[in-house]
């Protein structure tokens, strides 16, 4: 990808406007809407975007291990209010399966036999079958 090609990306990605990003990396402004829309089906400006879009969304995004220290680090702040550390451990325990929501159902489980639906002659012909079926 050239770098004319990279710059309307990152101008793309800041804006979300094609002929704003166009005008911003060089491109005329009288053909900026057609050249906008035209790299936009290019498979290298594609490629380029959701890769830039996969990086942003990391970067802007807690992981987990990243939560948990944070958890941690307030559980055993000395200084933070109780009620604080109290919830940062709960939600830590929490994390690695501590607690176990119990869910009871109360429910009816009927089944059905179904050969006791089954004329006689339904069932003399399914034994003559045997291992068949």
């Amino acid at each position: 990808m050239n770098q004319r090609r990279r710059a309307f990306c990152e101008a793309y990605l800041a804006s979300g406007n094609a002929t704003e990003a166009a005008r911003e990396a060089g491109y005329s402004p009288q053909s900026a809407r057609s050249q906008g829309q035209r790299l936009l089906t290019f498979a290298d400006v594609q490629e380029y975007l959701a890769a830039r879009n996969q990086e942003i969304s990391a970067a802007s995004t807690a992981q987990v291990e990243e939560i948990r220290q944070f958890w941690t680090a307030t559980m055993r702040d000395q200084g933070a209010k109780t009620g604080d550390r109290l919830k940062a451990s709960e939600l830590l325990a929490k994390t690695y399966g501590a607690f176990l929501d119990r869910v009871e159902v109360d429910a009816e489980v009927k089944t059905r036999e179904l050969m006791a639906e089954m004329t006689e002659e339904e069932l003399r012909a399914l034994a003559q079958l045997g291992g068949e079926w």
